[in-house]
């Protein structure tokens, strides 16, 4: 009884494994998405790296690089490290709005997402935000860079929970033909947010 104790405990720790998932993955500019994402095999993208975290993990810029637009469905902290990670491409997020994010966070509603280190854009062909929150409990912005394009309608758009945003410069938030926002906070919805420490350029 016990060796089968011990064999079914052996398994379950074992279980990320199995399914490809490490609670620390890593990205490069000279990753391959296709690699495990340990340290030692980087992935090239954040979305190649967040599908092998596991929830609450953590994903590391190992170097400098454009790693890609991301959708975050689950809790997790992505750090660009001391270089520079940037993300110039959006994806379609689609919560309470539909928008082009560089970032989309639609995780589960008790879950915590840690964004720092980053340097995003808002591609001059997409209509978009840099952060789209539409769903989790906390996020938390530190040392990012938005920077806009003439397309650019958000830097950073909160349709729920509590986000902090603290050392965050959005700059050239603007839009053609509507009223942009550095920082668009959606009360109704239940979105509050504290914001330390940042400047919104127009």
């Amino acid at each position: 009884m016990k060796a089968h104790r011990l064999l079914v405990c052996v398994f379950l720790l074992q279980l990320p494994l199995l399914f490809g998932q490490l609670p620390r993955t890593y990205v490069s500019g000279t990753g391959d998405d296709s690699n495990t994402c340990a340290r030692s095999l980087p992935c090239l993208t954040f979305a190649g790296a967040a599908a092998k975290t596991t929830a609450g993990g953590e994903i590391d810029a190992l170097d400098s690089g454009d790693f890609g637009s991301v959708m975050i469905t689950q809790a997790v902290t992505i750090d660009g490290g001391s270089g520079v990670a940037a993300i110039s491409a959006t994806q379609t997020c689609v919560g309470a709005f539909t928008r082009h994010a560089a970032i989309c966070i639609l995780a589960g509603s008790g879950d915590t997402v840690i964004l720092r280190n980053l340097s995003l854009s808002v591609p001059p062909a997409n209509v978009g935000t840099g952060i789209e929150f539409g769903g989790g409990a906390y996020l938390r912005v530190e040392n990012v860079v938005i920077a806009g394009a003439p397309t650019m309608l958000e830097g950073v758009e909160l349709t729920t929970g509590t986000t902090t945003l603290d050392h965050v410069r959005i700059t050239n938030a603007v839009f053609p033909s509507i009223p942009a926002n550095g920082v668009a906070v959606h009360a109704v919805l239940g979105a509050l947010v504290s914001i330390n420490n940042s400047t919104i350029s127009f």
